[in-house]
């Protein structure tokens, strides 16, 4: 058999006769493992041929470089083929530094961003200040080496990637969630509970038949159906809990009337619904009865200092006036009710009477009302805000805030009441209070002061005492204001306020602050901002809200987060039309931002960067008041040169110089009685007259050229096309037919534009922007510098009008431009400034602070 296989096996290669023979020994043995046999045969064939290590290489990256719009995410993956030796991959971080290993870039590495973290064969680069979400991204990786100690060669992206913004390319997109009109009177709100917004809230303005309808899966408003008649004092609305119509809701419209609505879910309208037996007023509440002769239908008590009540059958869809009245006592303004879960009334309502300390329970297995532990609680205002301690020395007791005063009232549920702790400051009219301990966050509770006041005070029960917490960012006015929690979406466990106006907030209970996707500050006209370049907020803008006397009246845009944070407040608390600022770059004050408050006052300040603080300027020599339309520009240079020169305006003709070095003012030439509308641009250098300021005076026709070599005023052409109004703006065109002339937007009742050619001095009429109607108060404008629209400039129409216009330098004409919002409260009007974000998360966006009552502000998305 032996010379059999030395036979089979010639011809054939050496390596494989020995393998052959040593399979065929095996077997014959019948000793050892086959398997085991062949892989030691292998692994020597390996051992004496050993691979090379190889160096790493980059696979891919995540987002893949060339992406559009890829999904939001806060990091990029760098994907090699080996694990990768995390000692010397150093970032950015929180720097600009482009002089380490790994980075990324929205500018072609000239500012650099992102903190890098190895895991494996990925690095990530995690969002940072120049390491943006919604803009065109670069990566670059130098001097890697993976574990085996081998180089990998560089890296850099060829050509970037995106991510999608929030709402996709030459688009605004809003956090703030504004309501449709203002609030008043008869605010509230309900939750949808079927069709087509089911799950979302419908908020009652009060005062107007407008509603808002707030979807908390997006964060965003849209306007609701219109009401039939406009909720007044007394307005509330309960939900049908059966029959034909379970699920719409009743809305109780008050204002000493008898009508009510009803929401159809069905089809999203309000129609008419039941009249009560009696006018129902201030101090109207409802309640589900949940036992006896009634049990299922919903007790109505009517307020308007009456005793009446009504049942709301829910089978006939009629109120019934059955005489169940509640005692003696009238219910007023300030009344509300809770029901008891403990105690010898366990069950019972407790109907808590404004304007007194009365109280009144609500027995439903007896179908009859009788009176009970009253309240310490006398004051007549309207603001009686109630909650419920869920833990601590109080735990099951209610906290009743009495109005107009720091008095609270403890109700115990075994039928005892006095005094409580009292709040750090007094309850106005129109305070509510939120139980956050009902949610499981935290064990306190918040009260609003209310009556135009951002204040608020967080009750803690581990303490029984009452603190200042952060203010609302905007003011909550008298009886306008009401709140709901959002029960889903990104901004679940949060609640959701409407503010005096039309403003709303968010409020996080896990941290006790305020939200930062709106504007701490009104804004009125006058508003203005600047960046911030040095100090702990460098890097960031202020904003003057102006219009506004309540603190907090500053705002500061953070870009690496894109939302607001609360600004510091001003000595002289309101800064009015014709507030403007500019920066000190020489001098004792040097680094610090001058800001004049204007509104026909001689006021100063100076905003430290070093102290994040303002305090008075000190200033001497301004002795004529600063009004509306006031500007100021630099003097680069004659013999005034270092100095700034301050229109005063406001109806007025004078003029200023300010001196940093000596911080004092000192009167200038005269010139136009300037107002609301004015402009300031300086004249190119290839101009006729280089390095002059060019000046519209705000409110009528006339223009100045300022000559710093003289120095003087001297005046010009009147415009051609009419007055320059509030909203008035000037672009300079750098291409298209017109390149290098200014494009001055009058604003105001025109819709008419003025060209001005610097090369011979002259103006001519300009292209009409009706096309998109008029541009008014509150309309700003600036160039789009990126993505398909790159060179035009986008023009806000003002006038609460949620529509943009587009000027094309190419074509010479305006069209329409993408929405704000979807209504009104998204619009623009005095007071809305806007700034590109220079850097963060949006870099290439602008921020739109849109002014007025809305407290709302917008990112612009270029692409």
């Amino acid at each position: 058999m032996a010379v059999l296989l030395r036979l089979s096996v010639i011809g054939l290669p050496t390596d494989m006769r020995a393998l052959i023979l040593i399979v065929f020994s095996l077997l014959l043995t019948r000793c050892g493992s086959l398997l085991n046999e062949l892989e030691r045969i292998k692994n020597k064939a390996t051992a004496t041929t050993p691979a090379s290590p190889a160096a790493p290489y980059v696979l891919y990256t995540i987002p893949a470089d060339g992406t559009v719009s890829a999904p939001v995410q806060t990091y990029v993956d760098i994907v090699y083929d080996q694990p990768i030796d995390a000692a010397g991959v150093t970032s950015p971080g929180q720097t600009s530094n482009c002089a380490v290993a790994v980075s990324a870039s929205y500018n072609d590495f000239t500012e650099c961003g992102g903190t890098a973290s190895v895991s494996n064969n990925t690095i990530r680069l995690t969002a940072g200040s120049s390491m943006p979400i919604a803009v065109a991204l670069k990566v670059r990786a130098r001097g890697i080496r993976g574990t085996n100690g081998l180089a990998a060669s560089d890296y850099q992206s060829a050509t970037g990637f995106s991510f999608t913004s929030p709402c996709g390319q030459h688009c605004f997109y809003s956090d703030s969630a504004p309501l449709s009109a203002s609030a008043a009177a008869g605010v509230g709100n309900f939750l949808i509970s079927a069709g087509t917004h089911a799950g979302k809230q419908m908020i009652l303005h009060g005062g107007t038949l407008t509603t808002t309808i707030y979807n908390p899966a997006t964060n965003q408003t849209a306007t609701g159906p219109a009401l039939l008649n406009s909720p007044a004092a007394g307005s509330h609305n309960f939900q049908i809990p059966s029959g034909s119509n379970a699920g719409h809701t009743i809305i109780v419209i008050g204002g000493i009337s008898t009508i009510t609505n009803r929401y159809d879910t069905a089809t999203s309208t309000f129609v008419g619904g039941p009249v009560t037996s009696a006018s129902a007023g201030a101090g109207s509440t409802s309640f589900l009865v949940t036992g006896g002769t009634y049990s299922g239908r919903i007790m109505t008590v009517l307020g308007n200092i009456t005793n009446t009540t009504n049942l709301y059958n829910n089978g006939t869809n009629l109120f019934q006036n059955l005489a169940i009245n509640v005692g003696a006592a009238v219910t007023g303004p300030g009344t509300y009710g809770y029901r008891l879960d403990s105690g010898p009334q366990i069950g019972q309502f407790r109907l808590r009477i404004g304007g007194g300390g009365f109280a009144q329970y609500y027995n439903d297995a007896t179908d009859s009302w009788g009176s009970g532990t009253n309240s310490n609680c006398t004051s007549t205002l309207d603001g009686f805000p109630v909650f419920r301690v869920n833990s601590g020395l109080r735990s099951g007791q209610y906290y009743e805030i009495c109005g107009g005063g720091t008095g609270t009232n403890l109700y115990d549920q075994n039928a005892t009441s006095g005094p409580g702790t009292s709040l750090t400051l007094g309850a106005n009219a129109g305070s509510i209070s939120v139980p956050l301990s009902n949610n499981g966050l935290n064990d306190k509770a918040m009260v609003f002061q209310a009556n135009n006041s951002v204040v608020t005070m967080i009750y803690s029960a581990a303490t029984d005492s009452f603190a200042l917490g952060s203010n609302a960012n905007v003011p909550m006015t008298g009886t306008g204001g009401s709140y709901f929690m959002i029960p889903s979406g990104p901004n679940s466990g949060r609640y959701f306020f409407t503010m005096g106006g039309g403003r709303t907030s968010m409020f996080d209970p896990s941290t006790l602050k305020f939200s930062g996707t709106r504007p701490f500050s009104g804004m009125g006209i006058g508003a203005n901002y600047f960046n911030i370049k040095s100090g702990q907020h460098a890097g960031k803008i202020m904003i003057i809200g102006a219009g506004g006397s309540m603190p907090p009246n500053t705002s500061i845009y953070y870009p690496q987060t894109a939302e607001m944070i609360e600004g510091p407040n001003l000595p002289v608390t309101t800064a009015g039309a014709g507030s403007h600022n500019f920066t000190l770059t020489s001098g004792p004050n040097a680094g610090k931002t001058m800001l004049i408050n204007a509104q026909n006052s001689m006021n100063s300040q100076f905003y430290d960067p070093s102290t994040n603080t303002f305090a008075a300027s000190g200033a001497t020599g301004l002795g004529v008041n600063v009004g509306a339309g006031a500007s100021s520009f630099y003097i680069g240079s004659g013999p005034q040169a270092g100095k700034y020169f301050l229109i005063n305006a406001g109806g007025a003709a004078t003029t200023h110089y300010y001196d940093p070095a000596t911080n004092t003012f000192s009167l200038g030439p005269a010139i136009c009685v300037g107002n609301t509308g004015g402009l300031t641009f300086t004249i190119p250098n290839d101009g006729f007259f280089p390095g002059d300021q060019f000046i519209v005076c705000g409110g009528g026709t006339g223009t100045y050229r300022f000559d710093p070599t003289a120095p003087g005023v001297i005046a010009g052409a009147a415009l051609p096309g009419g007055s320059a109004g509030a909203g008035s703006s000037v672009i300079y065109l750098r291409s298209g037919v017109h390149a290098g002339k200014f494009l001055i937007i009058h604003a105001g009742s025109t819709s008419v534009t003025t060209l001005y050619q610097p090369s011979n001095d002259t103006m001519a009429v300009g292209p009409a922007t009706t096309a998109c109607t008029t541009i008014g108060a509150g309309s700003v404008s600036f160039e789009i510098t990126a993505g398909a629209h790159k060179g035009k400039f986008l023009i806000t129409l003002g006038a609460l009008t949620p529509q943009t216009c587009l000027y094309d330098p190419a074509t010479n004409t305006f069209a329409f431009g993408p929405n704000l919002g979807p209504h009104p409260g998204y619009g623009t009007t005095d007071g809305t400034v806007a700034f590109p974000t220079g850097g963060g998360i949006y870099p290439t966006a602008y921020v739109i602070v849109h002014g007025g009552f809305f407290g709302t502000f917008s990112h612009y998305f270029q692409y």
